[in-house]
């Protein structure tokens, strides 16, 4: 089954969104100024950039023992999709930056 570019919301064939460059993570309240959710979400993104750079280094080194095309194909595929992702968690991350130096309130 084939879906269009465009169709499904930005969303895999299984259902997975992949393409939304801004959506938030299932819980992640933007509205919430709560101490803990702020910490959650700095330590949340804060992780994933770690785990993402570490898929980056991993995936520059086997690339290296691959083809021109093979190694192509990764990078155009794979090292741009986790690429993107990592944008949109720094763009996330950043924003629990200010939302903490706005000053969170106690639960």
């Amino acid at each position: 089954m084939t879906t269009r570019a465009g169709s499904n919301n930005g969303a895999s064939p299984n259902g997975s969104p992949v393409n939304i460059p801004d959506r938030l993570m299932r819980g992640e309240n933007v509205a919430s100024r709560s101490r803990d959710d702020i910490d959650h979400w700095l330590g949340a993104y804060t992780e994933l950039l770690t785990f993402k750079d570490g898929l980056l280094r991993d995936m520059e080194t086997g690339m290296q023992a691959l083809s021109r095309t093979a190694s192509a194909e990764i990078q155009e595929l794979d090292v741009n999709l986790i690429v993107a992702q990592r944008a949109r968690y720094l763009r996330r991350l950043e924003f629990w930056k200010v939302r903490k130096a706005e000053g969170g309130t106690a639960v």
